[in-house]
């Protein structure tokens, strides 16, 4: 039996939610909250998705979309345009080319291994602005940022989990 418009529509809809939360995501990420110098150590939101959705649906989030989360980051944070598509982009690789690895092991390993992959996306991101800048961040605001980054990761890690097991599961 062929499927229906609705049916197909319905099933291009689910193919979408991977993005369509990394947008949210990065929609919460711009929010200007009236949280003292959190601009300055605000969480990667978008990092945490790509990382997610790289591992468990790279068949529904793919380079493509990696790099339009980070140009679309850019564009909205005012950061040099490219260097957030170029970090996602290189997370997805790693991330792909490691995704046996994590791939059925306990939440623990993924969430260490995002610490990892964090860590030398974030020292890559500050690096690459401070060269374009030609001025140098104090790293320490890095750091703040990405311990914020990690400790939010199993929240967002969850979510991202509940909606690829109930919404996804048919994709």
């Amino acid at each position: 039996m062929k499927p229906t418009f609705l049916h197909r529509l319905a099933l291009f809809s689910r193919r979408l939610v991977p993005m369509e939360i990394t947008i949210l995501l990065l929609l919460i990420s711009i929010l200007p909250l009236r949280i003292p110098e959190y601009s300055l150590i605000k969480p990667a939101w978008v990092m945490i998705s790509v990382f997610y959705w790289s591992i468990h649906r790279p068949d529904l989030f793919g380079q493509g979309s990696a790099f339009s989360a980070g140009l679309l980051l850019d564009l909205f944070e005012g950061s040099p345009l490219g260097v957030n598509a170029l970090i996602f982009l290189m997370i997805y690789t790693l991330v792909l080319t490691q995704r046996r690895f994590f791939i059925g092991k306990p939440f623990g390993v993924s969430w260490w291994g995002f610490s990892m992959v964090a860590a030398a996306a974030m020292f890559g991101q500050w690096f690459l602005v401070s060269l374009i800048y030609g001025q140098i961040t104090p790293i320490k605001i890095i750091a703040f940022s990405y311990l914020f980054t990690v400790g939010l990761y199993p929240v967002v890690g969850w979510i991202c989990a509940k909606t690829q097991s109930s919404v996804l599961n048919e994709v």
